[in-house]
């Protein structure tokens, strides 16, 4: 008896589903999309004293194509290489291998790091560089006397990082970064706001300290 019942159950489970109504069956949990990461970011801002820029571009996923720009007062570095997307509910994190070079120093093998979390109320990003190679410090003569410049062994930057909160169209909040290279070791802070203009298309204005400096610029992902 038990062996018949069950068979008829069985036989009847086909009947059943292919008499579920739509709505019945739109109800049902589908699987989770893959996380959306864009498929090209860029960002530039600049004041008097300093520029930075990036382009991002995502190739077959899950890389990418990293291009970056430091423009210092009597310097420039340039960073090019390519990253491996991870993404997981909102958080994005790319490591990656590259080659800097630049007007005052020597190209070098280089790591970067790039990072951002997004929700309705918070977003952070950050990028990371750090030189693989160890600086070799130049010499000038004054005289008869030899003046070497203090030695930074590994050149490193530390760009844009912030941790903002959302206000409509606005995102507001604290922002540092680092640049460590030959005899400087200078640290920045102050306050990043962005203003979502359009789709995707979002003003920056930076303002940092200890010596006040006044940045601004724009971010678009298409």
């Amino acid at each position: 008896m038990w062996v018949a019942a069950i068979s008829i159950c069985l036989a009847t489970l086909p009947l059943r589903a292919a008499q579920q109504s739509p709505a019945e069956r739109s109800s049902e949990p589908e699987p989770a999309e893959e996380e959306s990461i864009p498929t090209l970011e860029v960002e530039f801002v600049a004041s008097t004293i300093f520029q930075e820029g990036s382009v991002i571009a995502r190739l077959h996923a899950p890389l990418s194509a990293d291009a970056h720009y430091f423009g210092l007062e009597n310097n420039d570095i340039g960073v090019i290489g390519l990253s491996w997307n991870l993404a997981w509910r909102g958080l994005r994190v790319a490591p990656g291998l590259g080659w800097a070079f630049g007007r005052e120093n020597r190209p070098a093998p280089v790591v970067t790091a790039r990072w951002s979390y997004e929700d309705p109320r918070w977003v952070t990003e950050g990028l990371w560089v750090q030189s693989l190679k160890a600086h070799i410090p130049e010499r000038s003569t004054e005289g008869e006397e030899a003046i070497v410049e203090e030695e930074v062994r590994y050149a490193s930057v530390l760009d844009g990082v912030h941790v903002s909160a959302r206000l409509g169209r606005a995102e507001l909040g604290p922002l540092i970064e680092h640049i460590q290279y030959r005899d400087e070791r200078e640290w920045k802070g102050g306050v990043r706001v962005a203003w979502l203009v359009a789709r995707g298309v979002r003003l920056i204005a930076q303002v940092l300290g200890p010596d006040t400096e006044v940045r601004g610029g724009l971010a678009w992902e298409p």
